[in-house]
């Protein structure tokens, strides 16, 4: 009798055994979890950067010398071209943070149980179970499916691959890498799969070694990414369930671009590294289970190492969607504050650092609809150079001046910290600025609250 921890390349008909009921509840469960993670405040927070750059390429006009495909996003615009299809048809019932977020929501959401489905092949049904369990609480799965970006486009099509190897169907493979390759440009460095469709079930020794070796450099940069505790789990995966040739490369094909876009390349890896762990934790836990004297609390010995990496997954999940509000400082709210406060005013240049283009997109939503007009003449987002805070503070004030407006800042507390650490924009900031309002935000790394600064006047 077949393992089913024992990852197989057995042909379809031997691996395709009916679900059982408790099977399909458990995924079902699993399903739920994940909508609810990615589903949590999606419509409450602020865009990103990255955000912004979708924004924009959503309002920008095809056509044009200034239009959509002068921009690096039409490098790879089927996520772009999807998102313009649904606006235009009406389907998506607004153009705010929540409707937009919801395709991609939804792309993250159904790729937790298609890992289990397409999964099981490999591993078998409980660890493919296992493996949706994880890939569901996973943080930056859960980041990138709240995040209107293509790049959680990537572990949905990386879900797939495993099932077009095992069938070795190279057509079905291109066309997948192709639709990847057109969503994000790390999708690419899927082509060598389709060359990997002839390669043997079994490898010699030094093959193994060597993409072990690939895989150790891989993990070590796409640590932060995939969190310590899985890459453990995945590692102890490869170590007790040797994978199968073409399972391995699925996992280790995006080392050809962790160079150049490592957080992509780790998140397409995302899946096939929870198979590895889901495996080597239901072979540790059997092995664990036989050994042990029989009792009622064998199993929840066996089973205690995936349990603390589910929870270490799921509680940093959980405080991602909570207490750090997606990741997002508040924009949003410190553009309605700049607009309550400006209010009367005859324009207004506002300035900002590294949060500009997300102000653009709220002081300035209809600016990339025709970009030679300016469709927002009596409002203007200037830039800000951390590196030059004093003359970056001096040329806001100046063109305030000229235009007659009020001029306000909007700077992060690590940015305000270097602007009053050049002693000229310190100056500056004492005599020509008061804080409107501080908006307070815990981020993951470190604070995020931002700090409104409005001109005083001159009179």
């Amino acid at each position: 009798m077949t393992d089913p921890a024992v990852p197989t390349d057995a042909p379809p008909a031997a691996a395709a055994t009916v679900w059982s009921r408790p099977a399909v509840v458990v995924l079902l469960g699993i399903t739920a979890l994940a909508a609810a993670l990615r589903l949590w405040g999606i419509r409450d927070w602020s865009w990103n950067g990255d955000e912004a750059a979708t924004w924009r390429a959503l309002q920008l006009p095809l056509a044009g010398g200034s239009g959509f495909f002068s921009v690096p996003e039409s490098r790879a615009p089927l996520a772009h071209f999807v998102l313009r299809w649904l606006v235009d048809s009406g389907l998506l019932p607004s153009l705010g943070e929540g409707a937009l977020r919801l395709p991609f929501a939804f792309v993250g959401i159904v790729t937790v149980p298609l890992l289990a489905l397409f999964g099981r092949r490999f591993v078998g049904t409980w660890p493919a179970l296992l493996a949706a369990l994880l890939l569901a609480s996973h943080p930056a799965h859960v980041a990138h499916s709240q995040t209107a970006a293509a790049a959680v486009v990537l572990p949905f099509l990386w879900t797939l691959l495993p099932r077009a190897l095992a069938a070795r169907r190279p057509f079905a493979l291109f066309a997948a890498i192709l639709v990847a390759g057109l969503a994000d440009p790390t999708g690419w460095c899927a082509v060598p799969l389709v060359a990997a469709t002839v390669l043997p079930t079994s490898w010699s020794r030094a093959y193994r070694l060597g993409f072990g070796l690939a895989a150790a450099v891989f993990a070590a940069l796409a640590l932060p990414e995939w969190g310590l505790p899985l890459a453990a789990a995945a590692v102890l995966g490869g170590l007790l369930v040797p994978p199968s040739p073409r399972q391995l490369l699925v996992v280790l094909v995006p080392v050809l671009m962790v160079t150049v876009a490592p957080r992509a390349a780790a998140l397409a890896a995302l899946p096939g590294v929870t198979l590895l762990a889901a495996s080597g934790s239901a072979a540790l836990a059997g092995r664990w289970r036989s050994s042990l004297p029989p009792s009622r609390w064998a199993p929840l010995v066996a089973w205690l190492p995936v349990t603390v990496v589910v929870v270490a997954l799921f509680v940093d999940a959980f405080l991602w969607t909570t207490l750090f509000a997606g990741g997002r400082p508040p924009w949003r709210d410190a553009a309605r504050l700049v607009l309550r406060t400006g209010e009367g005013a005859q324009a207004l240049v506002v300035g900002a650092a590294g949060g500009r283009d997300v102000l653009l997109c709220y002081l300035r939503p209809r600016h990339w609809q025709q970009p030679d007009v300016d469709a927002h003449p009596l409002v203007q987002v200037a830039a800000l150079r951390v590196d030059e805070p004093a003359l970056s503070l001096q040329q806001l004030l100046a063109s305030a001046n000229e235009r007659r407006a009020a001029a306000f800042l909007v700077l992060g507390g690590v940015e305000r910290r270097r602007f009053l650490a050049d002693e000229a924009a310190a100056a500056l900031l004492e005599r020509r600025f008061r804080v409107s309002a501080v908006l307070p935000a815990p981020g993951v790394a470190g604070d995020d609250s931002l700090f409104v600064l409005a001109a005083r006047s001159t009179d």
